[in-house]
């Protein structure tokens, strides 16, 4: 009788493992679903991981952004991690008196778009300047404030233009960044006795680890066993490792003020431009028609430029329609909206607002002026 128990145990724990384990499996790929998708986006690596960033451009790493259809948008960083256009690793431009250094996300840094359309090297071409864009994918405010502590002491800019957008403090309140597959551990702020700080990634991503680009596209069942299975077993390892953590007490929580978070990150990047004799402007970039600041931005001496207003001027009509229609991505017949992002027009007017921002203040003398808008 005992065995007959004990078997019928072992049975039905066979059973329970069995059932748990094709609904894992089920699970993943219902996952790679997405992520089989999305891959399509990226040919090659422009990004490589980093302990403090979570992930940091590649030098002289060519690969292609493709937003539908096809294209193949270049993508390359320098030796310091600045995008530059295609083609301008092979020259040796000499240094200009005026140096920009421009901190953001993926706006800044320009997706979907060559790195010559971007609105830092179309600013910076007109004031006969060198744009230095320090503008990251998926990037937060952790991230740009990492990235000043770097490079203002460093390479000394003589101005320094910080994106602000409502997504910003938001990345870095969160162990994990955005991404459209896997997960992505990022550096995020924490605050200790009283104190806020940014907190090291809590793992690393497993999305450059295994050979994504490489089967994209190329069979999904051969997608799935090769990056899915050990991407998604990988992440949900760590991923409850690190949740465990965070109960016991072994690793502090981000913060959840996104003023702090503001304040703090903004703060910090104007004293090192002051230290360092640069000047700082913040300019407000939306993603739609209605998307106003939800944090105040009024803290310290901060110049700001909002560019909604001209932006929502040179549009037809003020209504969103018509800012997607105009600053957003469009492909394919019928046409369709493929992304949001910024656009080359759009990148145009953000440049025509902080060229004129700059003439008018006479960049090198920015740091004596009255705090407040431009």
């Amino acid at each position: 009788m005992g065995n007959r128990l004990i078997s019928r145990k072992s049975k039905l724990l066979f059973a329970t493992t069995v059932v748990c384990a094709g609904l894992y499996l089920g699970s993943i790929v219902w996952r790679c679903t997405t992520y089989y998708d999305e891959h399509g986006r990226w040919s090659g690596s422009a990004y490589g991981l980093d302990k403090d960033y979570g992930y940091f451009p590649k030098p002289y790493e060519l690969a292609y952004q493709s937003l539908k259809y096809g294209e193949r948008v270049p993508v390359l960083f320098d030796e310091n991690g600045f995008r530059i256009p295609y083609g301008e690793e092979k020259e040796h431009p000499k240094t200009p008196e005026l140096q920009i250094l421009f901190l953001g996300d993926s706006f800044t840094h320009g997706y979907g778009v060559p790195a010559e359309e971007t609105f830092a090297y179309l600013t910076a071409d007109a004031l006969d300047a060198q744009a230095m864009n320090a503008g990251g994918s998926g990037w937060g405010l952790s991230q740009m404030a990492i990235r000043a502590r770097d490079v203002i002491p460093r390479l000394k800019p003589d101005l320094v233009v910080v994106q602000y957008s409502n997504w910003l403090p938001s990345r870095s309140l969160s162990f994990y960044a955005p991404t459209r597959w896997g997960r992505s551990p990022a550096p995020y702020f924490y605050e200790s006795e009283g104190t806020v700080d940014i907190h090291q990634p809590v793992f690393q991503s497993a999305n450059f680890k295994v050979p994504i680009s490489e089967f994209a596209g190329k069979g999904f069942l051969t997608f799935v066993w090769r990056v899915g299975i050990p991407l998604c077993i990988y992440d949900d390892y760590m991923a409850l490792g690190t949740s465990m953590k965070r109960r016991v007490g072994l690793l502090s929580p981000p913060i959840t003020s996104r003023q702090k978070a503001v304040e703090f990150a903004y703060t910090e990047i104007q004293e090192l431009c002051s230290a360092n004799n640069a000047s700082m402007l913040i300019v407000v970039i939306p993603i739609s028609i209605d998307d106003y600041p939800k944090d105040r931005l009024d803290a310290s001496s901060w110049r700001i430029v909002h560019t909604l207003e001209l932006l929502t001027r040179e549009l037809p009509q003020p209504t969103q329609e018509a800012w997607s229609a105009n600053y957003g991505f469009w492909r394919g017949t019928p046409r369709e909206l493929v992304d949001k992002h910024p656009n080359s027009r759009m990148h145009a007017v953000i440049a025509e607002q902080l060229i004129g921002a700059i003439r008018d203040t006479k960049s090198s003398e920015l740091v004596g002026k009255p705090e407040g808008d431009l």
